[in-house]
């Protein structure tokens, strides 16, 4: 939803500048040199000239930075779209930008709202503090000391890691029967072998994601290809985001041509 506001937002503050931002510096700048010290709606020359080129830009700059802050960039948007209104009234014309940029502004503040509450929803895992031991570690030194099975495979699993070590010690514990220790260490040696690869495998997914440098032996127009592929994930995301993205621009785009086309 925020690359929605993004785009309709830059979009729409593009048009804007085209127009207003041409033609009411033109005429701004007519005025000022006209006669400087007239005014018009309270704005001299220079004061229309100045809000007619900061009012697109403000709404480029809002869209801009949706992509990062969708509150700031939505704020942005909803003040640009406030300032059209006071500046040009509402009109045939000057509705298509109000209504559009406005549009981005509340798509993106949604978006925060949305994005605030979908992480206050996620479920926390409540994990046992590892300045805690989950066991009596007095009795499990012990054992290690004067068992010595025990301590053959604590020495098993001591590669592993001091967490290993701790999972063997209160599992062990909780049982109290060394029948079950070749399984313990089998298992928590299993465990960890999964968590390395899976570990490993996370790391050369980033590595993928990554921009890759140009390779001289890579012909031109896969990488292009490639580069434009990163370009489109950027913008407007994968999956279901992608399709919120296009279906808010769509939307935006009709409710444009809807307001311009409507009988005045």
């Amino acid at each position: 939803m925020k690359y929605g506001a993004m785009i309709v937002g830059i979009l729409a503050g593009f048009f804007s500048f085209a127009y207003l931002g041409v033609y009411g510096s033109l005429f701004g700048g007519l005025m000022a040199w006209v006669n400087p010290q007239a005014t018009l709606a309270g704005l001299t020359g220079e004061e229309i000239k100045a809000v007619s080129i900061g009012l697109p830009l403000l709404a480029i700059a809002g869209g801009a930075i949706c992509g990062g802050n969708p509150f700031l960039g939505g704020v942005l948007l909803l003040g640009s779209a406030f300032g059209h209104y006071a500046f040009l009234g509402y009109t045939s014309v000057s509705q298509i930008f109000i209504l559009s940029i406005g549009l981005a502004g509340a798509l993106a503040i949604l978006a925060e709202v949305f994005e605030e509450s979908s992480s206050t929803l996620q479920v926390q895992v409540n994990l046992p503090s590892t300045t805690q031991s989950a066991f009596d570690r007095a009795k499990w030194n012990a054992l290690l000391q004067y068992d010595e099975e025990i301590r053959a495979a604590a020495e098993k699993i001591k590669s592993l890691g001091p967490k290993w070590l701790d999972e063997l010690a209160q599992s062990y514990l909780a049982l109290n029967d060394k029948t079950y220790l070749p399984s313990l260490v089998e298992k928590i040696a299993n465990r960890a072998d999964a968590e390395v690869n899976e570990r490993l495998q996370l790391q050369a997914w980033a590595k993928q994601r990554e921009p890759a440098h140009y390779d001289l032996e890579q012909p031109l127009g896969g990488y292009l290809n490639e580069r434009m592929m990163l370009l489109r994930d950027h913008l407007l995301g994968s999956g279901t985001q992608r399709l919120w993205t296009i279906g808010t621009a769509l939307g935006a785009v009709i409710i444009i041509v809807a307001a311009a086309m409507w009988p005045t």
